[in-house]
């Protein structure tokens, strides 16, 4: 009797675990070997549960290749005008220049008492520029014309060398018998060695005096004149 219970205990609890095997799929486990290929395959609850830990960082890599150089940029527009500086401090006084120039004076006075024309009138004032080259000359007479009555006394004169002239003519209106004074002034570009002359003539009726004289004759440096291709 006691034999036969213990048999049918031990058939009862093959059987419980046979059962239990079954129904939780551990049976099916012992029994096959699956491979995991996808996490498909994982229940997704189980898969949230599956977090490995951070590892340990890995050592630094080595260091690549320089890369080629880049094409160069456009150039950037021009930036604004920036503002005036301060003036600056004013230089030296320059050293005193050179300047040579020629002054003749005649200072007495002289009847004109041609009434010809000019230049075969009364000689007045003679020189002559000192060298050779070009020379501008500034020149000034006073002249004196008087009647005996009203009317209208003139003189007229002539600066001149043998190239060129200037010539000049003084008039007055006298209202009663007197005398007008005024003072003549010449120019004139004047190529030396050479002499300059001055002559005067005055109308019929009057009576006619040059004064005072003087003359400037200034050096003008010899100019190079080129044209452009």
């Amino acid at each position: 009797m006691l034999s036969r219970r213990l048999l049918h205990s031990r058939l009862l609890v093959v059987a419980l675990l046979a059962a239990l095997f079954l129904g939780t799929g551990i049976g099916t486990a012992v029994a096959a070997k699956y491979v995991i290929t996808s996490t498909k395959q994982i229940k997704p609850s189980v898969l949230k549960q599956l977090k490995g830990r951070v590892g340990a960082r890995g050592p630094v890599g080595a260091r690549g290749p320089v890369g080629t150089s880049g094409v160069d940029g456009a150039n950037g527009a021009p930036g604004p005008a920036g503002p005036v500086g301060p003036a600056g401090p004013t230089g030296p006084t320059g050293a005193n220049g050179t300047s040579v120039a020629y002054y003749y004076v005649k200072d007495a006075s002289v009847v004109i008492n041609s009434t010809a024309a000019v230049p075969s009138a009364t000689q007045v004032a003679q020189f002559a520029t000192p060298s050779a080259g070009a020379f501008l000359i500034t020149a000034t007479l006073d002249v004196k014309a008087s009647l005996l009555g009203a009317g209208f006394p003139k003189i007229t004169c002539r600066l001149y060398d043998g190239s060129g002239f200037d010539e000049r003519e003084f008039a007055a209106s006298l209202h009663a018998a007197g005398t007008a004074e005024g003072t003549l002034s010449f120019t004139l570009l004047s190529t030396g060695p050479t002499t300059v002359n001055v002559k005067c003539n005055h109308d019929a009726g009057s009576v006619a005096t040059a004064e005072t004289f003087k003359a400037i004759a200034t050096p003008i440096p010899a100019v190079t004149t080129s044209f452009l291709p």
